[in-house]
């Protein structure tokens, strides 16, 4: 499973690894929030007991650029403002929940592709995990990632091709244009002579 792959890559690169558990569902049922925030939640009150027993300084995620679209699209979705819109920062100060400490989050990827992360890890002979509740089509997240986001790219293309055909059909505009302006200079010039 995941613990032991991430434990044989810790081992090859000689770093700690910290592992904890939760039962997300009841927690959503308890605080009547949705199973996604319950996990998000979770899982960065661990980071912050984690990185304080640890003595480090904060947590770096693996965020990318394709998550921020999707959070994004996300807080859009759901009406956000500007705040919301400006997606993940590189480094933000989680508050302090349930207990837990404040956290500081290094996002250091925000700017790669998912695709471009992953070709990386290929090219050294890491294989990355998925979440196989990534494909959950139950999980907004998910919805906006295999169905929103495919759709906005193929409209994008559709809006290039359309976009494209209207610069040629302006080009032709300005030719048939100017050839108009030359006939009516040269019919002026014939009529001037007669």
């Amino acid at each position: 499973g995941d613990a032991e792959s991430v434990q044989r890559l810790c081992d090859l690169l000689g770093v700690r690894l910290i592992t904890g558990s939760g039962d997300v569902a009841r927690r959503a049922r308890r605080r009547r929030e949705s199973v996604e925030a319950a996990a998000r939640e979770m899982r960065y009150a661990f980071l912050a007991r984690a990185a304080r027993d640890s003595g480090a300084q904060g947590v770096a995620t693996g965020h990318t650029l394709d998550d921020q679209a999707e959070t994004v699209l996300l807080h859009i979705a759901r009406g956000a403002g500007l705040d919301g819109l400006a997606g993940m920062r590189p480094r933000s100060q989680r508050r302090a929940m349930g207990g837990a400490p404040a956290l500081t989050v290094f996002r250091p990827f925000l700017e790669v592709r998912h695709k471009d992360a992953v070709a990386f890890c290929a090219a050294r002979g890491i294989q990355p995990r998925e979440d196989p509740t990534n494909r959950d089509l139950r999980f907004a997240r998910n919805r906006v990632r295999l169905k929103v986001i495919p759709e906005l790219e193929r409209l994008k293309q559709e809006v290039k091709e359309a976009k494209d055909q209207y610069l040629r059909t302006l080009a032709e505009f300005d030719n048939a244009k100017k050839r108009l302006h030359r006939e009516k200079e040269e019919f002026a010039r014939f009529a001037s002579e007669t």
